[in-house]
């Protein structure tokens, strides 16, 4: 009996670190492979289970509701998988739609406890149930928290949302615009940045918008655009300073990335 457990435990410590390795490097589809092997090794893990769930979400493989995450009893989970679970109903009530579901999942967690995904799905669930101002405050939390580039886009743009365009372009300026890489996200960031500074009737802002579209299409700076994402923010940088031609030319590189032309989405 005790040889049993001891193959056992080094069997869960194999394949909590082959996932968690998996898992860092954001390789989803091997993460779900060698978890979907764990369940056949160890059906009734907690740990096995929630990863596996988490990893089908992570590659927008899952279809199911609610109901598949209460098969898990709460009383006989740690705290770390108690958080998973709350973490999981949370986002698949927002993938389906269920907001005030989702709300009220995500709304039983500290806010300390919210990962990069979950703060998102939270305020995103919160925006269309009417809740901006909470939504604003979850991203602004998150966000000053843990620091990540995405979270400070996503405050960014619910601030837009919001139309508080003065507090918008503060996040550009003091934390989206000083990143360097990867170079078709600043290229984008870049030409928001200067749509908000075209908008916004200021001295000095003319002058300002261009030399920061000037920088989006700098080749010395960035490298030619590759993807159509790339190409089509290159094309918007040029329509901004009313270089039609080469703005159409790099519309058309983008390859559909929008059906819309840029004067139809500018701000």
């Amino acid at each position: 009996m005790t040889s049993f457990f001891v193959v056992r435990l080094i069997v869960e410590r194999t394949i909590k670190l082959d996932c968690n390795t998996y898992f860092l490097f954001n390789r989803f589809d091997e993460s779900s492979s060698a978890l979907r092997k764990a369940l056949d090794l160890l059906p009734d893990d907690n740990y096995v289970q929630l990863n596996h769930l988490a990893a089908l979400m992570q590659m927008g493989r899952i279809d199911m509701d609610e109901t598949v995450i209460d098969i898990f009893d709460l009383s006989n989970l740690s705290a770390e998988e108690r958080l998973k679970v709350m973490k999981l109903k949370g986002a698949v009530n927002y993938k389906k739609g269920n907001f005030r579901a989702a709300i009220e999942a995500f709304g039983a967690l500290d806010w300390n406890d919210l990962d990069e995904a979950s703060a998102i799905d939270y305020s995103l669930a919160l925006q269309e149930s009417g809740c901006d101002e909470k939504a604003l405050d979850v991203l602004s939390f998150a966000a000053n928290k843990i620091g990540s580039s995405n979270l400070y886009h996503y405050l960014a743009t619910a601030y837009l949302h919001g139309a508080y365009v003065e507090e918008a372009l503060a996040v550009y300026e003091n934390f989206l615009c000083h990143l360097n890489e990867p170079s078709d996200l600043v290229r984008q960031l870049l030409v928001e940045y200067a749509q908000l500074l075209k908008y916004i009737d200021r001295a000095g802002n003319c002058n300002k918008f261009r030399r920061v579209c000037e920088k989006a299409i700098d080749f010395k700076l960035f490298p030619p655009p590759q993807s159509k994402a790339d190409c089509f923010f290159t094309g918007f940088a040029y329509y901004i300073l009313g270089r039609s031609e080469l703005a159409k030319h790099y519309h058309e590189y983008s390859a559909d990335f929008s059906a819309e032309y840029y004067d139809k989405i500018e701000l």
